[in-house]
């Protein structure tokens, strides 16, 4: 009957929007929306051999990981950067501000066991920020969304908090 087919046509629609929008959403391993749990491995301070440091840590109220990024310049001034990560309904925002400059909000856009992608395609440069951790040392790369310009920087566990 014509009602019959309609309630089957709108139910296949149905389960047809509902993979559609399961298959483009960021997913944890656990199969829900990322959390700022999926990526604590980021926490605590991390620095490269040449001196750069990214230190995170948990807000206070817990709704957000807060970080500061430190690097030394030739002239001997430290460039710093203030970041964070928060978490809404539909995922993760990475938030960078470097310098004296404007934030520049980044969409979390991949999440799996040790590693973290961000994205924000109209932004000049960088489009993508992305951290994995691999065993003691944590990547952190930027690029444009091709990934034909990328910078890595390699951390590992700072030797002393000062």
């Amino acid at each position: 009957s014509p009602s019959t087919r309609r309630l089957l046509m709108t139910r296949i629609a149905a389960i047809f929007a509902s993979c559609l929008a399961g298959c483009t959403s960021p997913l944890s391993s656990s199969g829900s929306q990322p959390s700022l749990n999926d990526i604590r491995w980021l926490t605590g301070c991390w620095e490269t051999a040449s001196g750069t440091r990214e230190i995170w840590r948990r807000s206070d109220d817990e709704q957000s990981l807060i970080g500061e990024g430190q690097s030394p310049r030739a002239d001997g001034s430290v460039f710093k950067e203030r970041l964070s990560i928060t978490e809404d309904k539909t995922g993760l925002t990475y938030t960078a501000q470097p310098g004296n400059s404007s934030p520049t909000v980044f969409r979390q856009i991949n999440t799996a066991e040790q590693s973290v992608v961000f994205a924000n395609p109209s932004h000049d440069y960088p489009q993508k920020i992305a951290y994995q951790l691999s065993g003691s040392e944590l990547t952190a790369s930027i690029s444009d969304m091709a990934d034909s310009k990328v910078n890595n920087w390699v951390f590992t566990a700072c030797q002393n908090e000062n």
